[in-house]
Order: C-alpha cells, then structure tokens, then sequence
C-alpha cells in the first residue's frame, strides 16, 4: 500500500503542481488584476458565503461513502447509489436554504443572483466530490487523480482564452468567472459519471431510493457536523472582513490574495487526504500497515509544506510584488502569516482523514467544534482592529492549536504505533528546516536563488533524516 501511496501521490503533486497551481498563479490572479481587488473581493467573500452552508449540500456523504465503499468493495454498490439519490435531495436543500439566508441577510439584490450561481456551482462541486469518492473506493486511486484536476484542466483553456482574446474581455467578471466554472464543472462531473456507471454504479436519481434516506442519513451525521465546522473555522474570515468593516470588499479581495498561495498547494494536500481516507479505510484493521501508512505521509507532506511554508513566509514582499504588482505593506503581513499557517492546515488534512478513517468522527467533530469557536470569537474581536493582518493571525492559531491537539491526542491513545523517535526526529528536521531558511535568508543574492537553495538544502536535510526514503517505499 505506500507503494501504491508514492505512485499516486507523484501523480497527484504532478497534476497539482502542473494544472491547479498553474490555474491560481495564472488565470485567477490575472482576473483579480483585471477586475481589480474590489470587485474580485466581492466574488470571493460571497463564494465563502456559500461555503458555509456546503455541509447540507455535502452531509459527509462523500467520506462516509468513500470509506463503506474501500471496507466493502462490490458488496457496496447498491448502497453507494441509495448514497447518490439522498445527495440529490440534499443538494435541492441547501439551494433552498442558501436563497433564505441570502435574504435574511440584506444582501443587495444585484448580489442575490450571483449567490445562488455560486451555490449551484457548489452543487456541482459536491457531486463531482461524491462520485470521486465512488471511484477511490473502488480502488480506482489513478482515475481518481486525473477526475480531480479535470475541471481546472478546461478552466484554464477558457480563461487562457478570455484574458488572451479582445472579444472575449466581456466575461472578466464575477458573472463571468462564476459561468466559465459551471461549463468546466459541468463537463467534469458528466465525464466522471459516465466512468463510474461503466463500472456498474450509477448516481442518477431514483426515487424509491430515497426511502432510504433517515437509514442512509444517520450515520453520516458526524460527517456532516465535521464538514460544517471545518467550513466554519476555514472560511467564515473572509465572509467577515467582507461583512464587518466600512470598505470589506477591499480587505476581502487582499485576504484571498494572502490565500492564493496557500489554496494552490493546499489543493494538493487536500486532494492527499482524500486519497488517504480511501486508503486507511481499507487498513483500518491491520495496525502494523495502517501505521507505516500514516508514518509515511506525514513524513513526506512535512517536507513540502515546510518548504512552501519557509519560502512564503521568508520572501512574502517579493512575492506579492511578483504576483499582484503592488508595493503596498498592507499586503505583505497577511500573505506572511497565512503561509505560516500553511504547514498545520495541510497536516491537518492529513489527520482528519485518519479520524474518519478509524471510525473516530464524532472526536474530530469535537476537535473542529472547539477550533470553529474559536475562529469565530478571536474574528469577532480582532478583525474591526486589524482587518486582513489580524485575519491571518487567526489563522495561525487555529490551525496551529488543532494539530498540536489532534496529534497529541493520537499518540496519547496509541492510534497508530508512533515512537518518541519518530516525533523528535520530525521537531528536530522542522527546527533545523527553518534555520537554514532563516539563514539563507540572510544571503546578498537574489531572492529567488536564496528560496531555490533554501528548498535545496531542506530536501538534502529530508533524505540525511530518512523523511524521504525510497528504500522504505520500494520494501512495502
């Protein structure tokens, strides 16, 4: 199974690293420097809007589903299609509900429609989810990979083609954006279905299914509550810079630029997780693989979240400078503390999956619930104050605290087989990851070279540490 884990997990920073990276950096920041940081400030606290109510549309049917399916294997199949009708029903629910809370809220009517094609995007997306997690189950991890990048695939072709084209100018606009990811959603999750019903499962809806559904619902409530308070605690700052503060929209659009870096290759790890809840599913019951498994993932995604963490953190004012053209200091400190923030969060994938994974969800659910508080009442206080920077600041904490509990927890419960080795050898290569970036830090040379070398000697100091071994793959 890490063999498997290395292949798919090249396949995936790959795919990551080629396609979703390269859809940030260079069609989405271009359309916020197109629609500048007031209007795309808009777009992104009314999409983190909706994220906040994805918990209904989603009910974690999908890691409840991907885990039944890679325990049960065929046996799985007409539960996973009485899964694809209650997600449908859920889905008309949440649209609903999204309408309601969009007029409780006095949003403007101009904004209103805007909302509910964000919501009706975030449809799609959960769906696309759902029935990824069909084909993980099944085994199918590369078909998986490719289905994730899919519709950033088609996105960068139309957007390549509307920032490039003077006729097409006309859609850079929040309206515009919010289409061009409802034709490359669209395609993804008919290309995705049709893949999976050609392996016997189909998704359609069928009402005699959903007699099912308190049957089917129960058991995903932990999942749900786990997906509403993650949304909580990941996205409802930008909803309240947007929200709190005379000129939100502006503090809004700054936020999401500080998040783009840590989005792209958060997709990354994000993508890992799901792969890793299929795979620790099917090990829940051998302890010996189940914690090699655990062990080596870790390892690896240390590494290269350390390496995004230390170079963003490090080199944030030249970055910003490089990718949205401004030398305003406002900008600086929120991108610095969001990609400090950077490293807890992609561990925290990572962990969330092994919780549900070893059928420990309503713990986790506990552990979000305390960080979702926490986010809101740290938010509440510090935002009218310091806006974006106090934002990220928050940030930190709460990603920073929620792993240092989920992973005190694990081994204090012997979870998995960690040694005191294993830890201190993983303190010990992040103190000493961080030192040599600090230092090189310090070089009178370009900084682009000094983040280059930093990476460099971080990777070297992985394999002299044994973070990084082939050998262990290739034996397992």
């Amino acid at each position: 199974m890490k063999k498997e884990f290395a292949i798919n997990a090249a396949l995936l920073l790959g795919s990551n690293m080629l396609i979703k990276v390269y859809y940030l950096l260079g069609i989405d920041r271009n359309f916020q420097l197109l629609m500048g940081t007031q209007e795309y400030g808009l777009y992104y606290g009314l999409f983190n809007f909706t994220l906040l109510f994805q918990f209904i549309n989603d009910f974690g049917l999908q890691n409840l589903a991907s885990r039944y399916v890679s325990q049960n294997g065929e046996k799985s199949l007409e539960a996973f299609r009485s899964y694809g009708a209650v997600k449908w029903m859920l889905s008309a629910v949440y649209l609903l509900v999204v309408a309601v809370a969009c007029w409780l809220g006095g949003y403007p009517g101009e904004w209103r429609g805007l909302i509910l094609h964000l919501a009706a995007n975030q449809v799609l997306v959960s769906v696309i989810y759902f029935t990824r997690a069909g084909i993980a189950g099944l085994g199918h991890y590369r078909q998986d990979s490719f289905f994730s990048v899919f519709d950033r695939f088609l996105l960068i072709g139309m957007g390549t083609a509307v920032l490039w084209l003077p006729s097409l100018r006309g859609w850079v606009s929040a309206s515009g954006f919010a289409w061009m990811q409802t034709l490359s959603l669209g395609v993804t999750w008919l290309s995705a279905a049709v893949y999976l019903r050609g392996k016997g499962v189909a998704i359609w809806p069928d009402t005699r299914m959903l007699l099912a559904v308190r049957k089917t619902l129960l058991p995903a409530i932990p999942f749900a509550a786990i997906y509403l308070l993650g949304s909580v605690y990941n996205k409802v700052d930008s909803v309240l810079l947007q929200r709190c503060l005379p000129d939100g929209t502006h503090h809004a659009g700054v936020y999401a630029a500080s998040q783009r870096l840590f989005e792209a290759f958060g997709m990354f790890s994000l993508a890992l997780a799901g792969l890793l809840l299929a795979m620790f599913s099917r090990l829940h019951s051998e302890r010996e693989k189940l914690s090699g498994l655990f062990k080596l993932s870790v390892k690896w995604l240390l590494v290269g979240t350390i390496i995004v963490c230390t170079t963003g953190f490090c080199y944030a004012p030249e970055i910003v400078r490089l990718l949205y053209h401004t030398s305003d200091p406002y900008w600086y400190e929120p991108f610095s503390w969001i990609m400090l923030a950077f490293l807890p969060a992609s561990l925290n994938y990572i962990l969330g999956a092994f919780y549900q994974s070893v059928h420990q969800e309503w713990r986790l659910a506990g552990f979000y619930l305390w960080a979702a508080v926490c986010c809101l009442v740290l938010n509440g206080l510090f935002i009218p104050q310091g806006a974006a920077v106090a934002a990220a600041r928050v940030a930190v904490v709460v990603h920073g605290s929620l792993f240092l509990i989920q992973a005190i927890d694990i081994r204090l419960r012997r979870l998995v087989d960690i040694t005191r080795d294993f830890v201190l050898f993983s303190v010990l290569f992040a103190g000493m990851s961080w030192l040599i970036a600090l230092g090189v830090m310090q070089l009178d040379v370009d900084w682009k070279l000094r983040a280059l070398l930093s990476g460099g000697l971080i990777v070297l100091l992985a394999f002299a540490f044994r973070m990084v071994s082939l050998v262990e793959m290739r034996r397992s």
